[in-house]
């Protein structure tokens, strides 16, 4: 589910959340991966009479980690980071 929302004076908010459901692993191992919340949220603003736009944004709000791909090797999974901090800084010339 995505939801964009236009402010006053050039500034947007954007959320965007997914659900996944349990994803079955290998029947004989009964490895499955659990289910999962997301939600990404960021504030943009244009500047400079369109030309630049600062981006500031959560991504993974809700998780702190993910759990590392089972499947993918019995001893390498490491865990992925989750929840990140992001800015972003566009020009157009």
């Amino acid at each position: 589910m995505t939801g964009r929302l236009f402010l006053p004076d050039d500034w947007v908010l954007n959320a965007n959340y997914a659900f996944t459901d349990i994803t079955p692993g290998n029947p004989f191992t009964r490895n499955d991966v659990g289910s999962s919340n997301r939600l990404d949220i960021a504030v943009s603003k244009d500047l400079a009479k369109g030309n630049e736009q600062i981006l500031v944004g959560i991504s993974d709000l809700l998780n702190k980690t993910h759990d590392p791909i089972k499947e993918s090797s019995q001893l390498t999974g490491h865990k992925v980071a989750g929840r990140i901090l992001f800015l972003s800084l566009m020009l157009r010339f």
